[in-house]
């Protein structure tokens, strides 16, 4: 018996019925809880029940979670070492990239542990999750999994624990070495799941002019821009790059808005001489490369950020003179200092585009798309409310979602990233500044804490 599960719900369609129905069981799961918690462990529980739990965006949230390591331990006990149990721990890799979490199953009695699916070469991000009673009367633990079959945990108990990064203990855990030949102008790589697609025919140029922010008709062969996705209103739906060769334009963007954009892009197949190679994909991994970049055949380049064909990947890698693989603490260390947004942690779907700040990404001088009403108004008959920017930090004790404050208690906007500069030697956050604050070098408050406005990105490269 399952709730929300996808294997037995089923997978999102996006249609008016799947979200009631999908609403409908949500309640219907809360309430098979309330009726057992008496017959639950209070750590269980309150693992199950916890806000935190299915809040996207609190950092303890499993949602989009990552496995770091899966340890299976069998206890023993006895003269002998006869009697046994068996407990499970998995550790996960928050999805704001800013702690991990821990869960610890007591006393299990059974577990399916399925191998990795035949379209993936990872576990995926964690997806949904139940707890409910197994026929036994233990705690049963079901996780759904983005690229296999779902795991079941049968045991006495659960245990969960939240484990922040203390940022300067991360560096030196993670070599603070490899940080600094990058940041010395050496050559480093961090290989990462970005999306890729084509697109191409005799009308390709006016179809993408009605749905990005930029003029592709200006882009000359060989040449590449950055441009948005927005809806209706003007909000964000996903920051690309685009690349032409030849006829043929190139889409580049994060995993977390490919389907978004892919979509979008595919529905307007149908109406005239517009297509879209959206298998690109699959034939090549994504590398982000600081330093020089070997020059192989079918390498595809788009700044820091290079597709190299999967049969080639690890010619490439053994191009890299010298190179140093980084983990995703240090990439995030990186990314924040270079100031570039991550979707669902710095932007999403309530960002209106202006609103990242970032030069290049919108043409004031083109002809009408999706959205456009909203940010050409914003453009030349106003401002934006609220703007990315930086923020230098007189302490470590501030996390994503903070609330920003004037010096006499006015809210100035809100934290989305914080990382420490090995660099600099402070710590520093992303964040939204409303416009009368805007100015570097404004101080602004987070409790205690002063954080002045700083202009991205942190360090020039």
């Amino acid at each position: 018996m399952a709730f929300v599960l996808s294997n037995d719900f089923g997978k999102d369609d996006g249609t008016k019925d799947y979200l009631e129905n999908f609403k409908k069981k949500w309640k219907e799961y809360f309430s098979y809880l309330d009726s057992i918690k008496e017959k639950l462990p209070n750590s269980a529980n309150n693992f199950a029940t916890a806000d935190w739990h299915y809040n996207f965006n609190d950092s303890r949230c499993p949602h989009d979670a990552w496995i770091d390591d899966v340890i299976i331990h069998e206890n023993a006990e006895g003269d002998r070492k006869q009697f046994r149990s068996i407990e499970i721990k998995i550790v996960l890799l928050g999805a704001y990239h800013n702690g991990k979490l821990e869960i610890i199953y007591k006393n299990v009695k059974g577990y399916s542990i399925s191998k990795i699916a035949d379209n993936g070469d990872c576990h995926g991000d964690w997806m949904r999750d139940e707890i409910r009673l197994s026929e036994n009367g233990l705690v049963l633990h079901e996780i759904d999994w983005l690229l296999e079959p779902n795991w079941t945990i049968e045991c006495e108990d659960i245990e969960f624990h939240w484990k922040p990064f203390s940022y300067e203990k991360t560096m030196n855990e993670l070599e603070k070495d490899k940080y600094n030949q990058i940041r010395n102008g050496g050559t480093g790589f961090y290989q990462q799941k970005r999306g890729l697609l084509g697109v191409y025919g005799a009308e390709a140029v006016k179809f993408l002019n009605g749905m990005i922010t930029n003029d592709v008709a200006k882009l000359e062969d060989g040449a590449q821009m950055l441009a948005a996705f927005p809806n209706a209103q003007g909000r964000l739906q996903a920051v690309v790059r685009v690349m032409r060769t030849g006829e043929r334009f190139l889409f580049e963007t994060e995993e977390a808005t490919f389907a978004v954009i892919e979509h979008n892009l595919m529905r307007w197949t149908f109406a005239g001489d517009f297509h879209v190679d959206n298998e690109l994909q699959y034939d090549y991994e994504c590398f982000t490369v600081w330093g020089e970049v070997p020059k192989l055949e079918g390498n595809i380049q788009f700044g820091k950020e290079v597709f190299v064909r999967k049969e080639l990947v690890e010619e490439f890698k053994s191009k890299m003179i010298n190179a140093v693989q980084i983990s995703d603490e240090i990439y995030n260390i990186l990314r924040i200092e270079d100031g570039i947004p991550l979707y669902e942690i710095d932007m999403d779907e309530t960002t209106i585009v202006p609103e990242l700040g970032i030069e290049g990404l919108i043409s004031y001088n083109k002809g009408c798309y999706i959205g456009q009403e909203i940010i050409a108004r914003i453009y030349f008959r106003g401002h934006v409310a609220k703007q990315l920017k930086g923020l230098v930090l007189s302490d470590k004790n501030v996390k994503p979602q903070d609330e920003l404050k004037t010096l006499d208690g006015k809210n100035a906007g809100k934290i989305t990233s914080v990382c420490y500069s090995p660099k600099l030697e402070k710590h520093i956050a992303l964040g939204f500044v409303r416009y009368d604050y805007l100015a570097e070098g404004t101080e602004l408050k987070v409790g205690e804490i002063t954080a002045t406005v700083k202009n991205l990105p942190f360090i020039e490269n």
